[in-house]
């Protein structure tokens, strides 16, 4: 419903936009079951009131407000009960259906060459669509945690590294899971091995080619970063003293100003290259 809204305002037809917002209020007022099941959705801004979707009786709003509490609490109580953690928020980008914010844990471990590690965690939703509450392992890399760059962890079968709760979820079932999320924290001293993994790397430059390649593909949004390219272009040795090298090229490209999804996609691409050598 949201996309053909959008299509009418595209095409200087607003005034069937603002029909259906009748009709709906209309229907409200006639039969409750639209309000009992949320069956649709109005936003007023600015005095005007806009039809956001046409959602079915299963669907439960975790939105932003929702988000934000939530997580805060999570930290929160994580800090109470492990003394010494404390928790800094990175990154936080924010509109009315939609909240993406990195959570990074002050405490820093040492990763011998690679400087140091700490535990982060990305914090999104998305009220629109399929969109969920999500909360995704990250590592930070770098000599501190204002300087440095995220990788996702491994994931496998016994051991994920997202917490994802659909629209769908029941209220009931969302508290019980929400309970369990301390234990996904905390993790820098389990990515210590996988980073390990990474030294094993024989030809660093080869993993440039790799990340330089997904930026350029043809259909790859990343290619429209301004300068990114630019950074995994230059060349360097194939020697493995020089993957800190790689390294340096990484946190580059966190530090460009770019949009938050795009950027959580390089992170992706990134991430996958060098612990799992592969494109996806």
């Amino acid at each position: 419903m949201t996309k053909y809204a959008n299509s009418l305002f595209d095409k200087d037809l607003a005034h069937l936009a603002n029909y259906n917002v009748e009709y709906f209020k209309k229907l409200a007022d006639v039969d409750d079951k639209y309000n009992k099941y949320k069956s649709y959705r109005l936003v007023e801004n600015e005095n005007e009131i806009y039809l956001r979707g046409i959602t079915s009786e299963k669907y439960n709003e975790y939105g932003v407000d929702f988000a934000f509490v939530v997580s805060m609490l999570i930290f929160h109580n994580s800090m109470k009960n492990n003394v010494g953690i404390n928790y800094k928020i990175k990154d936080c980008h924010l509109n009315e259906s939609k909240l993406e914010m990195t959570v990074v844990e002050k405490k820093l471990i040492d990763a011998g060459s690679f400087g140091t590690i700490s535990t982060a965690v990305k914090v999104s939703t998305n009220d629109l669509g399929q969109g969920s509450l999500n909360f995704t392992n990250v590592v930070n890399v770098g000599k501190t945690i204002d300087n440095g760059f995220y990788i996702y962890p491994k994931s496998t079968n016994f051991n994920t590294n997202k917490i994802a709760i659909t629209h769908t979820t029941k209220p009931k079932k969302v508290l019980s899971i929400i309970k369990e999320i301390d234990n996904q924290l905390s993790n820098s001293e389990d990515f210590l091995k996988d980073l390990n993994d990474i030294k094993t790397i024989k030809n660093p430059d080869e993993i440039r080619v790799k990340i330089l390649s997904k930026i350029e593909h043809p259909r790859s949004p990343l290619k429209l970063i301004k300068g990114l390219s630019d950074i995994f272009k230059r060349k360097i040795d194939n020697e493995i003293s020089n993957l800190a090298k790689l390294f340096e090229m990484c946190n580059k490209a966190e530090e460009l100003n770019i949009e938050f999804e795009l950027k959580d996609k390089l992170r992706y691409v990134i991430s996958d290259i060098m612990l799992y050598g592969r494109k996806r």
